[in-house]
């Protein structure tokens, strides 16, 4: 669904005050009217016709005086109007700006993927292995809980610390019908590495869309850290072998200013779009968004769409050209990197954005598209900062 962004109301026009071309017709009628009263004077030699004159005059420039005022309000009137416009405008502009360019901040995170993949070359941006069309397994001996321990583990001392300090929450995004299993995994994988269990109460099962949930995160303050946890289906749930394995975990800072972190990355406000809509909610994110208004790399993720590459692409290369004449946008394709992604891959596919760009502080756009859904999200590098909790 696009964001609903108010209609900017547009200003009239208003007309030039002209007075030069006011007075040269004043000067005109009247010099018309004195020739006039002249000739008419030499021909019947009436006195009365030099005082009909001077009346004529008079009305003259009375009727010049209204006019010139009648035009100087409207043509105030019509000013003043489009101020106030322009002024309401300003104001419902600077609204959604602020809206839209709100963030998660990401303080830590951690993945896992099959080790024929080649992300550190891909990290360090080095020749790496093209996987194309591709999925690719982990081995079949590989289990969920051992999946969840390599990925908690880079996280370890602050997971414990936030358990023991009460300020973590636990956010689990996997397919609907695979989540007793995985979350009865995860936490004997949490146990194994002997972090606090979480409080029930701090748990929360991810069931909604990517966006939706952004948005939850941001409208819902919270002083308590999120883990956000997202698995692929592994090869025992996986009969068909249409997805490439993997998981990926973030630790998200709290949304209040009692606890904040530097981060070392954003990730602003998401957009959900359809195809046939991408274009005009494209240049709104470009045109409202901080940072949007020269992205510097576009990752695509499960899109197949050739128009949604097309127009997206285009956009981000005007966008960018705005400021930089010879700029043109890097773009990376989440199926070349790591195979076929599936259901979710907007996780995943962040977490890529981020590797590439681990040192820049550019904007990079992720799109990630699900059946006719599209999604897309601004993430942005802080590589000179330091996580702290």
């Amino acid at each position: 669904m696009s964001w609903d962004i108010p209609v900017l109301k547009p200003t009239g026009d208003v007309p030039p005050l002209a007075l030069a071309k006011w007075f040269l017709g004043f000067i005109f009628l009247l010099m018309v009217i004195f020739l006039v009263c002249l000739a008419l004077y030499y021909i019947s030699l009436n006195k009365s016709i030099l005082k009909y004159g001077l009346i004529s005059g008079i009305v003259l420039f009375v009727i010049f005086g209204v006019a010139v005022g009648w035009n100087i309000l409207r043509i105030s009137s019509l000013s003043e109007r489009n101020e106030l416009i322009s002024l309401s405008n300003q104001r419902v502009e600077n609204a959604c700006q602020t809206w839209m360019s709100e963030y998660l901040t990401v303080v830590d995170f951690s993945y896992l993927l099959p080790e024929t993949i080649e992300i550190e070359r891909f990290r360090l941006g080095e020749p790496f292995q093209i996987i194309g069309e591709k999925t690719i397994k982990f081995p079949m001996n590989i289990n969920y809980t051992s999946v969840f321990q390599e990925l908690l583990c880079p996280l370890r001392y602050k997971l414990i610390d936030l358990c023991s300090r009460g300020k973590l929450e636990v956010n689990f995004a996997v397919p609907g019908e695979l989540t007793n299993s995985l979350w009865s995994s995860f936490l004997f994988a949490w146990k194994n590495i002997d972090i606090p269990a979480p409080a029930i109460e701090n748990t929360v099962f991810i069931v909604n869309q990517f966006s939706e949930q952004v948005e939850e995160w941001l409208d819902r303050d919270s002083e308590k850290y999120r883990l956000i946890v997202f698995c692929n289906p592994l090869q025992m749930d996986d009969p068909h072998a249409a997805v490439t394995d993997g998981a990926c975990a973030w630790l998200l800072a709290p949304t209040v200013a009692s606890d904040t972190s530097t981060g070392i990355f954003k990730l602003y406000r998401a957009l959900s779009t359809e195809e046939n809509s991408v274009k005009p909610d494209l240049k709104s994110l470009i045109k409202y968004q901080d940072g949007m208004s020269h992205p510097e790399g576009v990752l695509f993720s499960n899109v197949k769409s050739r128009s949604v590459i097309n127009e997206v692409t285009y956009q981000c290369n005007e966008a960018l050209r705005s400021k930089v004449s010879d700029g043109e946008v890097q773009q990376c394709f989440s199926h070349l990197i790591i195979g076929q992604q599936g259901v979710g891959n907007i996780w995943m596919a962040v977490t890529l954005a981020y590797l590439k760009n681990t040192e820049s502080r550019a904007a990079n756009v992720v799109v990630s598209q699900e059946d006719a859904h599209l999604t897309l999200v601004q993430i942005r590098s802080t590589p000179d900062n330091k996580e702290q909790l």
